[in-house]
């Protein structure tokens, strides 16, 4: 996921700055959040909660769900097989699937799932 390209603005929030990596700050109840990998303004998320304190990855980049979604896949399973219900509480918790969305009915899950080379099942 690569950062967008530099664009002109007057507050200088487009322009990188490492010293601002993956910061948030609130402004008259306003949030600003900041990429975690260039330091430009973040308007791009996913996993962010705000109201239960989870701050998420936000990015200057537009986000590839599907490319999100199979680094997901990849870090949890890397261990071996999860139940169904135990990955899709460690979807919801990262910002990837819904409260009441299941990974079986998730577009960008079966995308992932398909580029993983994995079963409907979850298997590969």
């Amino acid at each position: 996921m690569g950062c967008r390209e530099t664009a002109v603005s007057e507050s200088g929030l487009d322009v990188p700055n490492a010293a601002r990596r993956g910061r948030v700050h609130e402004t008259d109840g306003r949030f600003e959040h900041f990429c975690t990998e260039c330091g430009r303004v973040a308007p791009f998320g996913y996993g962010v909660r705000l109201h239960t304190g989870q701050l998420g990855k936000m990015t200057s980049a537009r986000i590839d769900s599907t490319a999100a979604i199979t680094d997901f896949l990849n870090r949890v399973l890397a261990g071996g097989a999860l139940a169904v219900a135990e990955l899709e509480a460690k979807a919801r918790a990262a910002g990837l699937l819904g409260e009441r969305q299941q990974i079986q009915h998730a577009k960008a899950f079966k995308k992932a799932k398909k580029s993983l080379g994995m079963a409907e099942d979850g298997t590969s």
